[in-house]
């Protein structure tokens, strides 16, 4: 494998300056191309299995999109990003392999206290009423139940990685929002679009990526509990993923 780090060395060319970024061979049995949440747990897990391994990370830490910010005076970390993790048996092993401690949270079962605002007009929502709150909260649960009953069962391969039928049921190519609506759990959707990360309208796309990223695991997830990391540090997760992979993390990097 070939790969340029990016910490530029001086050449010398006609421009006055000019820079070359350094190129590395290295040799290894599986190469993981970005140190993102995924990345880092693959490469982990082909280490401690035997194999060499090596993450090529563009940025300066791994990680993905996890990022937190540590109030220099409070000391209080807040995280943005993959800051929940689903309550499986492969998050817990994995978890307790880096040595984490973890807590068990759910954000979606607290009474609220975020402020929104509309960013286009540059003015704040208006907070709900106890009357709609509770007719929002009521709509959600019944969306969430009909979504499990009616949309969940009929598609059980739907965790399991990316093994779809071929060819792709017709109905889950329909946008996403049509879906929703036909199957009465558009009340969710916005649930759905915060945990993830759509890019535009979340309406617009195709089922089925909208519903294999509302799979049955973080549907239990959101219906019962998340695992965080217990520091309130989401990113102490990739501080000890880097001490257990070391020198075969390359940063600021590129194949």
């Amino acid at each position: 494998m070939k790969f340029y780090n990016n910490l530029f060395a001086l050449a010398s060319c006609l421009s006055p300056v000019c820079v070359v970024a350094i190129t590395k061979n290295v040799h290894v049995d599986v190469a993981v191309i970005g140190g993102g949440s995924s990345g880092i747990h693959a490469a982990v897990n082909l280490k401690d299995a035997g194999a060499a391994v090596a993450v090529v990370e563009k940025k300066d830490q791994i990680g993905g999109h996890a990022e937190t910010y540590i109030n220099p005076k409070t000391k209080i970390p807040a995280n943005i990003g993959v800051v929940l993790f689903e309550n499986t048996n492969t998050v817990q092993k994995y978890l307790a392999r880096l040595g984490v401690a973890v807590a068990k949270h759910n954000p979606f079962k607290a009474t609220p206290s975020t402020k929104m605002y509309d960013f286009t007009l540059g003015v704040p929502v208006p907070a709900q009423d106890e009357a709609e709150a509770a007719a929002t909260k009521k709509a959600m649960a019944a969306a969430m139940q009909t979504y499990s009953q009616n949309v969940l069962s009929k598609y059980p391969w739907i965790d399991q990685g990316y093994r779809v039928p071929d060819p792709v049921p017709e109905e889950l190519l329909l946008p996403f929002g049509q879906f929703a609506q036909q199957n009465n759990f558009s009340a969710i959707l916005p649930l759905i679009s915060q945990l993830n990360w759509y890019p535009g309208n979340i309406t617009t796309i195709p089922t089925l990526y909208g519903i294999k990223k509302f799979g049955p695991g973080l549907l239990q997830a959101v219906s019962s509990e998340f695992l965080v990391a217990a520091s309130g540090d989401t990113r102490s997760i990739y501080k000890a993923a880097s001490a257990v992979l070391g020198n075969d993390i390359y940063l600021s990097s590129d194949v």
